[in-house]
């Protein structure tokens, strides 16, 4: 991996939110959605919007969208899925962040996967986490996928985290490392096809930065959020976690139990082995 390509910092800050849509978003990120478009009319930063619906490719949606973000005069593009809620000021203080540390090309927020991590939720209530207020335990239940580049250096929250890769769930990058990305991989020029257009906001020829891929040394088959993050550390790009960032991730659930086994939990609470 090369050294970081040189960035212009501007204090001109512009964000576009893009959005694959294919059966509707959820509450978590409307609620999300609207309270970004007002903190950042507060700070006096431009949003805008792209979404696309109805097309079961995420690679191509991710790639179109790429398309209507270069089209836009956006300098930082925040892909957000529509299952992802997130605090809308961590998001425009991240743009600060970028701006004013070179480093910061990528940036993804950890998202819980759809999955409950039931030992941790126990540890939690063994060190009596959640005894005033059960439902806060919901904190601790989160399972994450992360790769740091130095697992051994540990993690503080208070600072970004370089990874491997990333997923798009939440993901900003910055303009120019969209652009040195075209340049650089000429082979990826493609041509949208009609129903690609988008009602006009797309024109000519897109780049499939987002294009799985098999990892040339492993064997392994990249998805589309990872297959662009190897393209941008083989340009010199480095990719960084925001650990201090909170998000949600709604999906469908599954629920389970038995009044027996609430008789049971009953019967050993009140036991004298149990007082």
């Amino acid at each position: 991996m090369t050294g970081e390509p040189p960035v212009t910092i501007t204090k001109v800050r512009s964000l576009m939110v893009a959005t694959p849509l294919y059966d509707g978003a959820q509450a978590d990120y409307l609620r999300s959605i609207i309270g970004l478009i007002g903190a950042a009319q507060q700070r006096g930063i431009d949003c805008s919007f792209a979404y696309l619906s109805n097309n079961a490719s995420i690679t191509r949606v991710r790639n179109i969208l790429l398309g209507t973000f270069l089209r836009s005069s956006a300098t930082h593009l925040l892909f957000v899925d529509d299952d992802i809620g997130f605090v809308p000021e961590q998001v425009l203080t991240l743009i600060d962040q970028m701006q004013a540390d070179d480093r910061l090309a990528v940036v993804g927020a950890p998202c819980p996967k759809r999955r409950v991590n039931w030992k941790l939720v126990a540890s939690a209530c063994e060190k009596g986490l959640g005894k005033a207020n059960p439902a806060e335990l919901e904190r601790f239940s989160g399972v994450f996928a992360l790769e740091p580049l130095d697992p051994a250096a540990g993690v503080r929250v208070d600072q970004p985290l370089e990874v491997a890769r990333i997923g798009t769930g939440l993901m900003m990058i910055r303009r120019n490392v969209i652009t040195d990305l075209c340049q650089r991989y000429p082979e990826l020029r493609f041509r949208p096809d009609p129903q690609d257009m988008m009602d006009g906001q797309i024109e000519g020829d897109l780049f499939a930065l987002f294009q799985p891929l098999i990892h040339p040394e492993t064997g392994h088959l990249m998805s589309d959020d990872y297959a662009f993050c190897h393209r941008a550390r083989d340009a010199g790009y480095r990719i960084w976690a925001a650990p201090w960032m909170r998000t949600s991730h709604t999906g469908p659930a599954r629920f389970a139990g038995a009044l027996a086994d609430l008789v049971q939990l009953s019967a050993a609470g009140s036991s004298p082995s149990s007082a």
